[in-house]
């Protein structure tokens, strides 16, 4: 799949998580009432179901910002697939944060950039992604944002 293909399902998802969450869909979700903030592991989980919906394997990505002790490291989850293009829904959490660079891409798709850089990334920090149903005790919240979301997509 082209990166101009992936940007393009990216930024639909994307959009779709926007235009719930400004219709009140995620009002009762202690996390997605708060998107983009807060959320991107499973923002990232989502995405990873709807690009594996059409045939596009990814990586769930940990990266994590050092802070001055251990307590105030920071950490960030995207997307990767295996030619190592990057694919985040919500980088522009940071988007008023000086010491983030005030990165403010809603959806990115491309290349390892500047602030994908900031967060160190070990081996056991990335797994592949698997569909919803495979993970367990968070599947039914899940699948009910997921449901959600695709109705407006």
């Amino acid at each position: 799949m082209t990166t101009e293909n992936l940007y393009l399902l990216t930024s639909q998802f994307r959009c779709a998580i926007e235009k719930a969450k400004l219709n009140h869909c995620f009002e009762q979700d202690l996390c997605f009432r708060r998107f983009p903030d807060d959320c991107c592991g499973e923002a990232s989980e989502l995405l990873a179901q709807f690009l594996l919906e059409k045939g596009v394997e990814t990586s769930l990505v940990w990266g994590w910002y050092p802070g001055k002790n251990c307590r105030e490291r920071e950490a960030h989850a995207w997307l990767q697939i295996s030619d190592g293009t990057i694919l985040d829904i919500t980088g522009d959490q940071f988007k008023n944060n000086p010491e983030y660079g005030d990165y403010d891409y809603a959806a990115y798709v491309g290349d390892m950039d500047d602030f994908h850089e900031m967060f160190a990334v070990e081996d056991e920090d990335v797994r592949k992604c698997v569909r919803l149903e495979e993970l367990g005790g968070a599947y039914p919240r899940l699948k009910d944002l997921y449901k959600t979301i695709l109705a407006y997509v």
